[in-house]
């Protein structure tokens, strides 16, 4: 499966002004990630998630590749898993189990093809915010003025002072992987 995404990581204040938009006003549902690498983060300095991601009872083992020459892209492979410790999916890998992220999640669809996401993740003494709008790639003028309007609200109510720096935060935002690999390999909790 292919996936295109725009990102960006947000400030408790920003990620609080948009919780208040009816939008997000639903109660999030929690996912929980499971991460595997190999003992030195080989996956993850190649750019690789393995991770076994649990969802109302239900698990799924995923491969995802990002995909760096490529803007917000990545391409994913996943399989049922029977539980968060189950690496059949990931054949012969020598998988370590690296730690756990929860992600607490409110969706709201605009229309068919583009979802956002509001997100709060807790992980390694670490919790942080972020906003993704998942569309088809047909969808990416859409996915763009997606995201211009949610800068215009936030600039209107006066959370951000500026408007494409907002916008920019969406070319340079880690994935939830990468962050995480990152406070784990620096050990920085």
């Amino acid at each position: 499966m292919f996936e295109f995404e725009k990102k960006i990581l947000l400030t408790k204040t920003e990620y609080d002004y948009l919780r208040s938009d009816e939008r997000f006003s639903k109660r999030p549902s929690l996912q929980k990630n499971y991460y595997y690498d190999t003992e030195k983060y080989e996956l993850n300095e190649l750019g690789i998630t393995c991770r076994i991601r649990e969802r109302n009872g239900k698990y799924k083992a995923t491969l995802k590749a990002h995909q760096p020459d490529i803007e917000n892209f990545s391409i994913e492979t996943s399989g049922e898993a029977e539980n968060e410790r189950d690496l059949s999916f990931f054949k012969n890998m020598a998988l370590l189990f690296q730690g756990e992220l929860d992600t607490y999640r409110i969706n709201y669809i605009p229309q068919k093809n583009i979802r956002i996401s509001l997100d709060e993740n807790i992980y390694l003494t670490t919790i942080d915010y972020e906003l993704e709008i998942e569309y088809n790639p047909k969808e990416e003028k859409t996915a763009a003025m997606i995201l211009n309007d949610i800068a215009n609200d936030l600039l209107t109510a006066g959370i951000i002072k500026n408007k494409e720096e907002f916008i920019k935060r969406a070319e340079n935002a880690k994935s939830k992987s990468e962050r995480f690999f990152e406070k784990k390999y620096y050990k920085k909790y």
